[in-house]
C-alpha cells in the first residue's frame, strides 16, 4: 500500500510541474530532399515544455554563396509539451550548398 501511495504522489507531482512549464520549443534536427519543385528540408521540432503549443511556426533561411536570400515558414497546428513534430520548408536554392539557419518563429495558447 505504501508503494501504490508513493507511485501515485510521484505521478501527480510530476504532472503539476510539467504542466506549469511554459511551451520549450527546439529544432531538434533537419533533412535536405531534392524535389520537383526545388528542395524540401524536413525540419522536426520538439516541445521540451510542459504546456502545449498552437500554432507554431518555424523560419528557414537560405543565405546562396552569391548572397541571394531566401525564406520559407511552415506552421505545425498543434505541439503538446513533451512530443514531437516534423515540418517541410521548400526552397529553390540547394541548402546543401548554402548557409541554413532555422528557428521557431513563435506560438500561441491553445
Amino acid at each position: 500500500m505504501l508503494l501504490f501511495v508513493a507511485v501515485v504522489g510521484h505521478l501527480v507531482h510530476d504532472a503539476i510541474t510539467e504542466r506549469s512549464r511554459p511551451p520549450d520549443i527546439r529544432i531538434e534536427s533537419w533533412s535536405t530532399h531534392p524535389g520537383s519543385d526545388g528542395y524540401t528540408v524536413t525540419v522536426r521540432l520538439v516541445n521540451q515544455g510542459g504546456e502545449t503549443a498552437a500554432d507554431v511556426e518555424v523560419e528557414g533561411e537560405l543565405v546562396g554563396a552569391d548572397g541571394r536570400r531566401e525564406i520559407s515558414t511552415a506552421t505545425i497546428p498543434y505541439l503538446p509539451g513533451g512530443s514531437a513534430r516534423e515540418a517541410g520548408l521548400i526552397f529553390t536554392l540547394d541548402p546543401r550548398e548554402s548557409r541554413l539557419t532555422v528557428r521557431p518563429k513563435g506560438y500561441r495558447k491553445p
